[in-house]
């Protein structure tokens, strides 16, 4: 596995996605109705993994053992509960996460990344790395849609500028969510 992912998972961990949740949390005295209703639609996750969503990479191999890490663990967490940065349980599990992210980033990539020169570009930039690394998080469709966008500028557009890529792929992101 390359390097730069285990980075790239500490840079999102550390600064994009949280502790663990579980839903029978929304049972806790005091939850607010909105909050209820954002957090409805999630499984149980733990840095941003979610079990129901994300289903598919977790039955085997690096997915299977970082759920089995969290049943074996996560008895008395509260909401947000993250193991402290320097315990051996978080490093195994960030450790897992980009195995099952840098797998997932892969497949993510050979399906729409195709263009070789855009896909080349991303992969020397890590702004752009950590953009369509970070995509795997948010799914396949969000994916494809960040790769479309990439695409589209490269080969329609011809920018081929990796800071004007980042700009357009991060103003893409946060149209895209704004709405």
């Amino acid at each position: 596995m390359d390097s730069r992912f285990y980075k790239y998972v500490e840079l999102i961990i550390d600064n994009l996605e949280g502790g663990y949740f579980h839903p029978k949390f929304l049972n806790n005295a005091g939850v607010s109705e909105a909050t209820k209703e954002v957090y409805s639609k999630s499984g149980e996750t733990m840095y941003g993994m979610d079990r129901v969503a994300g289903a598919g990479l977790f039955k085997d191999g690096a997915g299977k053992e970082f759920w089995d890490l969290i049943d074996a663990n996560s008895a008395n967490w509260k909401w947000f509960y993250q193991p402290p940065a320097s315990s051996d349980l978080a490093k195994k599990l960030k450790k897992l996460v980009a195995e099952i992210q840098y797998k997932n980033f892969c497949n993510l990539a050979d399906l729409y990344l195709k263009d070789q020169k855009t896909r080349k570009i991303v992969e020397s930039s890590p702004k752009l790395m950590v953009h369509f690394f970070y995509g795997c998080w948010n799914g396949p469709g969000f994916f494809q849609n960040y790769a479309k966008k990439i695409t589209e500028a490269v080969t329609k557009k011809g920018i081929t500028n990796t800071s004007k890529l980042a700009k357009i792929a991060m103003d893409h992101r946060r149209n895209y969510f704004s709405k």
